[in-house]
């Protein structure tokens, strides 16, 4: 409307312009060396008007023979893209089917037609791949670290064929630059903790777990235990450096991290008691023994008690059936040490209190107080043969291997994963015949004491 309403504007001025020249037509006269034009105003106009249109056509011959080129160049040059990135397409789609001689084919028509944009080298490597050609994939991953918009991805090519190949420094090296470019890929953290764990770099692996946890790619809870951990390794270094004050301050800050991680709890109390801190390390055991029955708390209990003999023994692990009366692992302690102090009805007295199926160590204990006390082989060769059958007793083993361990440690000695080790027993052996305790074997009544 307002278009229309401009022509008809410009309309009217014209033709009042038109109409005003008609009524005063007058006269123009030109004289230019030997020559003299006379003419009227409108004769002049038009005349005016028409070498401006021939001058307008002019100059829009002149622009489209310069610019027509460029623009016929540019649209080739787009066809040629676009055939480009439909065969890019093309081999994306083939790749992700597992279509290696499609994925391959596309991958060289893109590169003819695009040359070597970062998708092409993407494409090129997954090709590779599906080939099982390691050698070209990595060498599509490498050019793709010489473009920014591709280097995150091409790292993530290059580590994952250096842990294949079990080449952990320069996997470490490639998931230290890939945090660098992107600290909170989810990739990259958990690669990134376990490669520092491997090497010992518990500062570095530490920054990676509170990386995660802020970038919410690891629950709290989880990350703590891992920082606990790394505190237990750095405090067991200073330890064995003789640097026990160091240590006890590095296993002070991981038990806050983990107050029940029971290696870093018997490290602490080893070294409280090194240090005259008798009483401290039993609270600490005790405290952590409220949640976790553990042989190795008992063992630290023990020593922070230091008894003299059997008897003094017995008496210094009576606090831990006071703290947790229903444990099955501190009546088999007392149990144990009963036995060695020949108090034969206390030590028939926790045997008693068990209500959980038998195990290797139960029935073993069970024996020696059946010789011991009565001197009855027929009875404590039924218990033996029970030992024999039982589950065995539960040791640290390895999630990912299986292989069990005497201690705790953060490496498997066995297959090197990391932080894999539970308090279990054997699985192995679990799958043998279980047998259904001591019971279900002919043995003899139990005498009491």
């Amino acid at each position: 409307m307002i278009r229309l309403l401009r022509f008809l504007i410009v309309l009217a001025l014209l033709s009042i312009g038109a109409v005003w020249v008609a009524e005063h037509p007058g006269r123009i006269s030109i004289t230019w060396q030997d020559w003299q034009i006379e003419s009227s105003v409108a004769v002049l106009a038009a005349a005016a008007v028409s070498f401006a249109i021939a001058l307008a056509g002019l100059y829009e011959l002149y622009r489209w023979l310069a610019v027509s080129p460029r623009k016929l160049a540019a649209r080739r040059t787009e066809r040629r893209r676009q055939r480009g990135y439909r065969a890019l397409t093309r081999g994306l789609v083939s790749a992700a089917a597992g279509d290696s001689s499609g994925a391959r084919k596309a991958a060289r028509d893109a590169r003819g037609l695009l040359g070597e944009p970062p998708l092409t080298l993407l494409l090129t490597a997954q090709a590779a791949q599906l080939d099982g050609d390691q050698s070209a994939a990595a060498a599509a991953f490498r050019e793709m670290l010489t473009h920014e918009e591709t280097e995150f991805l091409g790292l993530r090519g290059l580590l994952v064929q250096a842990v294949r190949k079990g080449d952990a420094a320069t996997a470490r090296e490639l998931a230290r630059r890939a945090f660098e470019i992107n600290p909170d890929a989810g990739w990259v953290l958990s690669n990134l903790i376990e490669l520092e764990s491997v090497d010992g770099n518990w500062d570095g692996a530490d920054k990676a777990v509170e990386s995660a946890m802020r970038a919410r790619r690891l629950p709290r809870a989880e990350g703590q235990r891992k920082q606990a951990l790394f505190g237990y390794q750095r405090a067991l270094a200073a330890a064995e450096d003789g640097q026990t004050r160091e240590a006890l301050a590095l296993a002070r800050k991981a038990l806050a991290k983990q107050p029940d991680f029971v290696p870093v709890v018997g490290l602490a109390a080893r070294l409280m008691v090194d240090a005259g801190r008798v009483h401290e390390a039993r609270k600490l055991i005790l405290r952590a023994w409220s949640t976790t029955q553990h042989p190795e708390l008992v063992e630290a209990y023990a020593a922070a008690t230091m008894p003299a003999t059997p008897l003094e023994q017995v008496k210094a692990l009576e606090p831990l059936i006071k703290a947790r009366p229903e444990s099955g692992e501190g009546h088999l302690a007392i149990a144990a040490a009963a036995l060695d102090a020949e108090l034969w009805g206390k030590a028939r007295q926790h045997l008693d209190q068990l209500t959980a199926p038998a195990t290797a160590r139960h029935c073993r204990i069970h024996a020696r107080l059946e010789e011991a006390e009565y001197g009855d082989t027929a009875a404590a060769r039924d218990w033996w043969r029970c030992a024999s059958v039982a589950p065995p007793d539960p040791t640290w083993v390895c999630g990912q291997c299986g292989t069990p361990a005497a201690a705790w440690q953060l490496l498997c000695g066995s297959c090197g994963a990391v932080d894999s080790q539970t308090w279990r027993a054997p699985l192995v052996a679990m799958e043998s015949a279980a047998p259904e305790g001591p019971r279900a074997l002919a043995i003899p009544d139990q005498k009491s004491a």
